[in-house]
């Protein structure tokens, strides 16, 4: 059940950071992402949903497949500093980006 909600989450992510291109002025702009999973989740959440779907096939492994665990340590790794670096890349665009969520990946953590 993690699994496809995470999933899901992602997908939608992936939608309103698809909908952006339809919204910008040329072919130069980015605009900030302002959906409610950016704004409630994370600045990245389609990283946290990756996290998340990571974690529910640790977990559906159990213990004793340690590379699963491995997997999910640099997973979380790897994009934890890639959405520190989108946080601060959004912060310098000059764009309002005071309604993104406060995390850069994990909430309350990161």
């Amino acid at each position: 059940l993690l699994f496809f909600l995470s999933m899901a989450c992602q997908h939608l992510a992936h939608k309103e950071l698809a909908s952006l291109r339809s919204r910008k002025q040329s072919t130069s702009d980015y605009v900030v992402p302002s959906g409610w999973l950016f704004r409630n989740i994370s600045v990245c959440p389609h990283y946290t949903a990756e996290v998340m779907m990571y974690l529910s096939l640790a977990l559906f492994h159990g213990f004793h497949f340690n590379c699963c665990w491995l997997t999910l340590a640099f997973t979380i790794t790897n994009l934890s500093i890639t959405a520190t670096r989108t946080r601060k890349w959004y912060r310098t665009l000059g764009q309002d980006s005071s309604q993104l969520a406060k995390s850069a990946i994990i909430p309350g953590l990161l």
